[in-house]
């Protein structure tokens, strides 16, 4: 989430404490489900990427110890 869509999200949740008009209530909800939604998907990608890169050492790390294992006898 970039820093203006942080700011967007607090000045709508206090606009969202008025009694703001019934539309402009449910656009200012959809817009932060947006930026939510959009956030949420690139704190995931982030997590699988980590998760994958993890994996990926790990078998790596197998693969040198069984050549090294090899490489012993």
């Amino acid at each position: 989430m970039t820093p203006q869509e942080f700011e967007y999200i607090k000045r709508a949740m206090a606009e969202l404490e008025k009694p703001p008009h019934i539309i402009t209530r449910a656009k200012i909800m959809r817009t932060m489900a947006q930026i939510l939604n959009r956030a949420a998907d690139e704190y995931e990608r982030e997590f699988q990427d980590r998760v994958d890169a993890k994996l990926e050492r790990n078998y790596q790390d197998i693969q040198n110890q069984r050549l090294v294992d090899i490489l012993k006898f």
